[in-house]
């Protein structure tokens, strides 16, 4: 992933390369060129590899210096979506290579690839007087003054009653739309095409695309548009590919939206349609390795027990799976130990910091509390366990308070909007900062509060959930694209929660417009390209889901975290 960079140098063309990992940023600058003079023009397009001047390009990078640098994200860094929490650090290690160098100048634009992390450093500039290698700290950062909000404004009025704001669902319409994003997607994500840099995937790779046509050979009323099962078979195989290329974490066998057995759960249920009973059996087989290894790890190693990667995942893989299936794959059993493991992991972590809540978690260091990385979504799969799928709750007196207790809390920390921080650190952050997507605040957190409500029948749960939806519906037009982990399809979903929930038309309308606004003028030409703009979390691929889902309304489900088993 690159960022690029313009540098008024003295004499000389330099590139740097910056990798940034999740705690440490290392620069390595690299003499490629000499010069006799400081360039009078602007180096052309055609100075750069042919895929970075598509990136120069797109970016609008007015290259007016002497220099031309890229910012290499890592992997690891660029699918976390709390990277901006990390800026000043970043743009502080910008100011010792200005600073070693004697730049005058460093543009800093941001590039389709890197809008996850960069939406804040948005044509930045920084000024330095020092002299040539010598560290300078007095640098500042001057394009700040006026921060871009991270939504658009929604044009609609709010649902009042159906005269004063009516509203026509066209079916034919939305089938348009499916089939544009649909096509889009076949014409530039072959799933023949092999790439080591490929990933196989449910959150960026070929899995989530799979899962995109299941899903479509699922629907009555899409199932027809394309030989979608044939498609999901294509992308599945090549995700399976694609799984030896793995590196820890991704390449633990539990390891489910971000790894190995969310494409093996996807294959199942492709072999299951198709009736291949011996591709059936393999990837069961392979799946089920999960249930063994989430259980190697030591107790005291925090941190494992995630969606996106850890225990979590697992176990919504393995309710997905036995809700799919004709037969339970995952015994109740094997369910429960998991869930034993997650409690006792959040009980130590909680004792250990001496936390306010019977169960914490915390992922590289930090107590997340959003569904991708936090406590609501592990909550969220506690109380899908088969503990709670009896009547009475048949869960032991001691999980179920302790589960109880933490959920209460985490209702507690709702803010007056409806939203919720992005961690336990930030409890104290300004409410304009916190962020309205599925993988940090609300939009995530409202399928752990209609779980509890489905559960508990309490209301607190279901006020919540209506102030979650009153905030996302004014500041939940996200800027960031069409997906579903930060993008209008994944706020869409809360609507389609809400309108399962309450059968309240006022629900349903709002995911329309939600729909209607994936069309409009403004998010066409202002929303960013998403870093994986096919892809079943980033990309259309899951906002194919969103659409499918408004045509069947009475059976929508996020993926993976159906709350109405």
């Amino acid at each position: 992933m690159l960022l690029r960079l313009a540098v008024t140098l003295p004499k000389r063309l330099v590139s740097a390369s910056i990798s940034v990992s999740s705690s440490t940023l290392r620069t390595e600058i690299k003499e490629v060129q000499s010069l006799k003079g400081i360039l009078k023009e602007p180096p052309s397009e055609s100075a750069f590899p042919m895929d970075k001047a598509a990136c120069a390009r797109q970016a609008s990078i007015h290259l007016g210096a002497s220099c031309c640098c890229n910012l290499r994200l890592s992997r690891e860094v660029s699918m976390q979506d709390n990277a901006l929490l990390r800026r000043q650090d970043i743009t502080g290690r910008l100011c010792n290579i200005c600073g070693y160098f004697g730049a005058s100048c460093v543009a800093v634009s941001r590039t389709p690839r890197l809008l996850n992390f960069t939406s804040k450093i948005d044509q930045c500039r920084l000024y330095s007087t020092s002299s040539p290698k010598t560290p300078n700290t007095n640098l500042q950062l001057l394009a700040e003054e006026k921060k871009e909000k991270r939504y658009f404004t929604n044009p609609f009025p709010d649902y009042v009653d159906p005269r004063s704001t009516p509203y026509e669902f066209d079916e034919k319409h939305v089938k348009n739309l499916i089939a544009i994003y649909v096509d889009d997607v076949l014409e530039k994500c072959s799933p023949g095409y092999d790439d080591e840099e490929i990933r196989g995937d449910l959150y960026i790779g070929s899995a989530g695309i799979a899962y995109m046509f299941w899903k479509m050979s699922r629907s009555l009323q899409t199932q027809d548009l394309y030989p979608a099962l044939k498609h999901a078979h294509d992308f599945i195989i090549n995700a399976k590919a694609n799984t030896h290329r793995y590196r820890k974490p991704s390449a633990e066998p539990f390891s489910f939206l971000y790894g190995n057995a969310g494409i093996y759960a996807v294959s199942a249920a492709v072999s299951h349609d198709l009736g291949l009973m011996q591709d059936l059996s393999d990837d069961l087989m392979n799946f089920k390795t999960g249930i063994t290894s989430s259980k190697e790890l030591s107790p005291t190693q925090y941190g494992w027990d995630e969606m996106l990667l850890g225990r979590a995942g697992y176990l919504a893989g393995c309710y997905w799976l036995n809700d799919i299936m004709p037969r339970k794959e995952v015994t109740d059993d094997d369910l429960i130990s998991i869930c034993q493991l997650i409690i006792a992991n959040g009980r130590g972590y909680a004792e250990q910091i001496n936390a306010p809540l019977p169960l914490l978690y915390q992922w590289r260091g930090r107590e997340y509390l959003g569904a991708a990385h936090g406590l609501c979504a592990i909550l969220h799969m506690l109380l899908e366990s088969p503990w709670f799928r009896t009547d009475p709750i048949s869960a032991p007196s001691a999980e179920l308070t302790d589960i109880k207790k933490s959920v209460d809390y985490f209702l507690a920390l709702q803010d007056d909007e409806g939203n919720f921080p992005v961690a336990l650190e930030t409890l104290g952050s300004d409410r304009e900062t916190r962020l309205v997507h599925w993988c940090h605040g609300a939009p995530g957190a409202v399928y752990l509060l209609a779980k509890a409500y489905l559960i508990f029948k309490e209301d607190k749960y279901i006020q919540a959930l209506r102030r979650s939806s009153d905030l996302v519906w004014n500041k939940g037009f996200l800027r960031k694209g069409p997906g579903i982990c930060h993008g209008v399809a994944g706020n869409g979903y809360v609507f389609l929660l809400l309108y399962r929930l309450t059968h309240e038309p006022k629900y349903l309308y709002r995911a329309v417009k939600y729909m209607e606004l994936l069309t409009s003028v403004e998010f066409k030409q202002r929303a960013r390209i998403p870093n994986c703009p096919h892809s079943l979390f980033e990309g259309v691929a899951g906002t194919v889901c969103f659409l499918i889902d408004l045509l069947n309304p009475k059976q929508a489900q996020f993926p993976f975290m159906d709350v109405f088993h």
